[in-house]
């Protein structure tokens, strides 16, 4: 064999086994995809929202209401139906549908089970619980959020505030019809 092969055969040697065999992609966060939030609320495993484009494996940040507040996350796994949305019962369904709403089952991390709650799809954002209230400035305006829900004379309102809450709108709002009379507490 001739320096030359064999100095060939060392260049080819050397390429191939420092080379990465690894030809797909890295994975891509499928939340990032995503320029602006998407809010939406919770009914147990169910998440109503506007966006009708949400994907099985995107992440939802979770922020727990009722009593005191506390943060989780989700994962989207596909469509919601009837059996599992309380919320698309016969009595609810027509209503919540004419909101304009989507409905996806989730599953959270860890496995358990809330409430209600609001969801952000996104970017998960910093926040901090104080007092018992999470507070967030998922938008990086310089203003906390603050999320509140509250009975109306049927069902529950979801708001976010980047002030306090219920002296101006707030950025966003979600509405879940119960079906039934409830006692109001909203002011």
């Amino acid at each position: 064999m001739t320096y030359r092969k064999l100095f060939s055969f060392i260049i080819i040697f050397t390429l191939i086994s420092c080379s990465n065999f690894n030809t797909r992609p890295p994975k891509k966060n499928i939340n990032s995809v995503i320029s602006t939030p998407i809010f939406g609320w919770f009914d147990g495993s169910c998440f109503a929202t506007k966006e009708g484009k949400l994907i099985p494996g995107m992440d939802i940040f979770v922020v727990e209401l009722g009593g005191e507040q506390n943060v989780s996350s989700a994962k989207i796994i596909g469509p919601d139906n009837v059996q599992i949305c309380r919320s698309l019962s016969i009595e609810r369904r027509k209503q919540n549908q004419s909101e304009g709403l989507e409905f996806y089952q989730v599953e959270f991390e860890p496995k358990q089970s809330i409430g209600l709650a609001i969801g952000i799809v996104g970017n998960k954002p910093k926040f901090s619980i104080v007092d018992g209230m999470v507070l967030s400035d998922f938008n990086d305006d310089g203003f906390v959020e603050r999320f509140t829900l509250c009975a109306t004379s049927e069902g529950i309102s979801f708001d976010i505030w980047n002030s306090i809450p219920y002296e101006k709108d707030p950025i966003w709002s979600g509405y879940y019809y119960l079906g039934y009379d409830v006692e109001r507490n909203c002011p």
